[in-house]
């Protein structure tokens, strides 16, 4: 199943919302691990929201 990334839409091979290169950039700006999933939650539930117009 092909996913694209939410942040990038670089095409998906793995069951994953997030390419890595994009993950690597979110783990480095938010050390946090409570904010980092926090942002990601932000990119699934916009992506969602996006897709649904």
């Amino acid at each position: 199943m092909e996913t694209q990334c939410i942040l990038c839409g670089k095409e998906l091979n793995e069951e994953s919302n997030v390419c890595e290169t994009c993950f690597n950039v979110l783990k480095s700006k938010y050390k946090n691990k409570k904010k980092l999933k926090q942002i990601l939650q932000w990119h699934i539930n916009h992506n969602k929201e996006l897709n649904k117009d």
